[in-house]
């Protein structure tokens, strides 16, 4: 199921100008049912980054139209020139030393690290023009650089990863440093987390060897998370709100409260074993909460200095109605 969902799938629904989140919306599979928002400006303003980002992308061969401009007589930009500058333009300022963009295909092809959408193009025709752009695709060179730079700067990492194709060994060589790499080395979420995406029919299935190898699924030995995206357009919205969810915050509190029966079992990337029916945190740029819940619930939203949010919700199917007061 996907979690997120881009804005042109979804209805937003806003709260008044004194509430503190707004771009609400729901979706749902079963009993568990995801209500996402946005902080406003006011509370965004303030926000530093938590932990370094990184784009993970692949440049293997399947993936060579994807990178190729469009237009005869004036250049239009690729898809992948405008998924990563929409990308960049809302992450960059929050990542203090710049967001680090490693190119892949049988190898590690190119490293930028970009500090604002305009430094985007470069990058790309940089990394185009390198030996070894649009071969196969072996991601493990640039996990290892990852890791190798998490270890010098001692910063925790998040990490954004998009392939549309079956990987040259179907895996094996990720999993294997899944496992004796980043869980025995990071351990938690907290220190490491991957948002991993299959585009493409080509590659269903093709991060099958990450998924469950720590229980519970989505808990704090659970460092991978995976879906499947159809369009690039929708991967780049996506990856705005997980960036702006993991990694973008501040040390302003908010309370969340949920009535009647249901629970509360996961805020953003954190799964809290047996449910609660309220808790206090830190807040994020973008916050995501999962309820469990078959039938309609209240969240109650309080952060100081603004209106409480009671937020109205009625699972549908794959779908949410929400409704603010």
């Amino acid at each position: 199921m996907a979690r997120f969902k881009a804005a042109s799938d979804v209805q937003l629904v806003q709260g008044n100008a004194a509430h503190p989140f707004h771009n609400i919306y729901g979706c749902a599979e079963g009993d568990m049912v995801y209500i996402n928002m946005e902080a406003v400006a006011k509370l965004t303003k303030n926000m530093t980054t938590q932990r370094d980002m990184y784009l993970i992308v692949d440049m293997s061969g399947s993936m060579q139209y994807h990178y190729k401009p469009s237009g005869f007589f004036t250049r239009k930009p690729s898809d992948m020139e405008k998924m990563l500058t929409n990308i960049i333009e809302h992450i960059a300022q929050f990542d203090d030393d710049g967001v680090d963009v490693l190119f892949f295909s049988q190898r590690l092809v190119h490293w930028a690290n970009i500090a604002s959408a305009g430094e985007v193009p470069r990058a790309l025709q940089t990394a185009m023009d390198k030996f070894g752009a649009f071969g196969t695709t072996n991601p493990m060179e640039a996990f290892q650089a990852v890791v190798d730079q998490m270890r010098q700067k001692k910063r925790a990492a998040t990490v954004f990863f998009l392939t549309d194709g079956e990987l040259d060994d179907q895996g094996k060589s990720l999993s294997k440093f899944y496992r004796e790499v980043l869980h025995e080395e990071f351990k938690t979420r907290d220190q490491f987390y991957c948002y991993a995406i299959e585009f493409g029919d080509d590659a269903e299935g093709a991060l099958s060897a990450l998924d469950g190898q720590y229980q519970p699924e989505q808990g704090p030995e659970d460092l991978f998370d995976m879906e499947s995206a159809d369009n690039l357009h929708e991967i780049t919205q996506v990856l705005r709100q997980v960036g702006s969810m993991s990694a973008v915050g501040s040390s302003d509190q908010v309370t969340v409260t949920v009535d009647q029966n249901h629970v509360i079992d996961m805020i953003n990337t954190d799964l809290i074993e047996g449910g609660t029916k309220s808790a206090t945190g830190e807040m994020n740029q973008v916050m995501s909460f999962r309820v469990r819940a078959k039938d309609a619930f209240t969240l109650t939203l309080q952060v100081q200095g603004y209106d409480d949010m009671v937020i109205r919700c009625v699972p549908q199917g794959v779908d949410v109605m929400i409704t603010v007061q």
